[in-house]
């Protein structure tokens, strides 16, 4: 009994941002401009860096990132239906069933590549397009039904829904449904675990009972079992930029995330596959703007 107490007490507990000790950024922010040179000379895509089945997760990474040039989530937006998306801005990946580049039209991962997307660009009415298009269809985001990834779990919808509380939108019982970070995940999910303790770390998620206004202060916790999973994953890849970025929010150590950020990602820590050149620009972007906001209290 003492046992599961304390479990539930370390899992409900919560761990506050901490102020980086001092360090000089000024390498960091030029490698973003770089970045952004490049990922400039790249978008080619309808205004999109990638043309891939996994664009929406790694070019809402990107565009999450301050200075990335402006371009709008509608434009993989299925015509006429509002909120509903699409995995990259060209052509639908899949097509009445046929599979052209993947097995489904949408997925979670794309999921949170859209809502970061979204909510660190303030664009509300994409969320709640997003929110109220799950909702009238059961959270089948998209096809086919057979396969799980197109169904939102309760972790997504949550997400999600925080993300429109806390920039001023509507409040529902969503934004309180359970979520869980199991340990022992590698490579791909662990990384979309990052993301999503990430985000959640920036909405405010124990403020959504006083919806903030976009330009309010939020609260910067996160819970206990998140920073456990932070600590784990930056531990097992201390190269990799966004894993050490985002725990050194929380640990106060923020030169292996510079470092990291200064080296870019090794072969074994890309989690790009066949889209390198556009998914590394992202990935090192957003981790790179991730440290800058740090010490600049963003």
């Amino acid at each position: 009994m003492k046992m599961i107490y304390l479990m539930l007490l370390l899992s409900c507990s919560t761990v506050e941002q901490k102020d980086p000790a001092p360090a000089d950024i000024s390498l960091v922010k030029e490698k973003l401009e770089t970045l952004h040179e490049e990922a400039g000379e790249d978008s080619i895509y309808n205004g999109w860096m990638l043309d891939g089945c996994d664009s929406m997760l790694f070019q809402g990474k990107y565009q999450a990132t301050a200075g990335a040039l402006p371009l709008d989530p509608r434009t993989a937006q299925l015509s006429g239906e509002a909120g509903r998306f699409f995995r990259r801005g060209s052509k639908p990946c899949n097509l009445d069933g046929k599979d052209v580049g993947s097995k489904t039209t949408w997925s979670r991962d794309m999921g949170i590549g859209l809502i970061y997307w979204a909510y660190r660009t303030k664009n509300l009415s994409v969320l709640a397009d997003h929110f109220n298009y799950g909702k009238a269809h059961n959270w089948q985001m998209g096809k086919p039904l057979d396969d799980g990834r197109v169904i939102y779990t309760p972790n997504i919808i949550s997400l999600l829904s925080n993300a429109i509380v806390s920039l001023g939108g509507s409040s529902s019982l969503h934004q309180k449904w359970p979520t869980i970070y199991p340990s022992g995940l590698k490579s791909y999910q662990a990384h979309l675990q990052v993301l999503q303790i990430a985000l959640r770390g920036e909405i405010a998620t124990n403020k959504v009972d006083k919806p903030q206004k976009p330009e309010a202060e939020l609260n910067m916790s996160i819970s206990g079992s998140m920073y456990r999973r932070l600590e784990e994953h930056s531990k097992r890849e201390p190269k990799n930029p966004l894993y050490q970025a985002v725990y050194g929010k929380y640990s106060g150590d923020m030169q292996p995330a510079i470092d990291a950020c200064l080296d870019g990602y090794t072969e074994e820590d890309s989690r790009c596959g066949t889209e390198e050149h556009g998914c590394q620009i992202a990935e090192i972007a957003f981790a790179c703007d991730f440290v800058i906001r740090v010490f600049e209290g963003k």
